[in-house]
């Protein structure tokens, strides 16, 4: 129980982290095409 409860707590933890590296990306995306 414990085990499971830890690995969806880190597989969240990494889909959050790679929904703010995508949207850091896609503002780079915006100001470089601004500029």
């Amino acid at each position: 129980m414990s085990l499971t409860s830890s690995v969806m707590h880190i597989s969240k933890i990494i889909s959050v982290v790679q929904v703010l590296q995508s949207k850091r990306n896609y503002n780079i995306l915006n100001t470089s095409t601004t500029y």
